[in-house]
């Protein structure tokens, strides 16, 4: 029986520096070489920058995992601006995006 399993990597500060962005990649692959078949990050405008830029790190760090955010709040994001950044994420990941 093969398990899977979802990751959400977040930033270890309140918001990523440039210093920080390949040890964020790393995190993304390494979870990738342990099998994550689904990585994501929170989506919150007040702790660790914005989650769009986060989510496009993974999606270019990743290369078999879905991608997206986990979870994300319908009362606080436009549902417009949400499918725009699915469409991009999907776009980037060739078909791997996903919203929870």
């Amino acid at each position: 029986m093969k398990v899977s399993f979802a990751i959400s990597i977040d930033p270890a500060g309140p918001l990523l520096g440039r210093d920080d962005v390949q040890r964020y990649s790393d995190l993304v692959k390494m979870a990738e070489d342990y099998g994550a078949n689904a990585i994501g990050t929170y989506d919150s405008a007040f702790i660790g920058g914005d989650a769009f830029v986060r989510a496009t790190l993974i999606a270019l760090a990743s290369s078999k995992a879905r991608v997206g955010l986990r979870p994300t709040n319908p009362l606080t994001r436009e549902a417009q601006v949400m499918a725009s950044f699915l469409a991009s994420i999907d776009s980037l990941t060739n078909g791997r995006a996903f919203m929870d």
